[in-house]
């Protein structure tokens, strides 16, 4: 690949939270939403890299409910639980 074009990925740019719910995933590729504002966004995950933003799926959401924080987890504990 003709030079990294991807954006390192470590809090959502919408409204800063470092908690994330893990979505579905093939190979390096994983789906994460914010749990606080619930955009959703496509990255690069493995062990031994740092994680890279490849798309931004989708902008923030309100949610009715409030927030999924609770149920959140940061970016390394998703990546330290990969297969």
């Amino acid at each position: 690949m003709m030079g990294d074009t991807f954006t390192p990925f470590r809090e959502c740019p919408h409204c800063g939270s470092t908690l994330f719910l893990p979505g579905p995933r093939g190979g390096a590729s994983m789906n994460v939403t914010c749990a606080e504002c619930l955009a959703r966004f496509n990255v690069v995950m493995s062990k031994q890299a740092p994680i890279k933003l490849i798309e931004h799926l989708s902008g923030p959401r309100q949610v009715a409910m409030g927030s999924n924080r609770q149920a959140g987890v940061d970016l390394d504990t998703i990546r330290r639980n990969l297969p």
